[in-house]
């Protein structure tokens, strides 16, 4: 429903935006940028911490000793 991730606002979010700027005093502009915040938050962060996780954790194997 949001077309391809990270690659601008989807038809949800335009959908959104113009609903909520139709029936409320809120600024088209504070929507779009609260959207983009939102989509940085649930899609952009967590693939940066699932990369440092896997950096860390293929540095630890590789530092740490021969089982055996």
């Amino acid at each position: 429903m949001t077309c391809l991730p990270l690659m601008g606002a989807g038809v949800l979010d335009a959908t959104y935006t113009a609903f909520v700027s139709n029936h409320s005093t809120v600024e088209a502009t504070d929507l779009v940028a609260g959207l983009l915040v939102w989509r940085v938050a649930v899609q952009v962060v967590p693939v940066i911490v699932g990369l440092l996780t896997i950096a860390w954790w293929r540095r630890s194997e590789a530092t740490a000793p021969p089982a055996g």
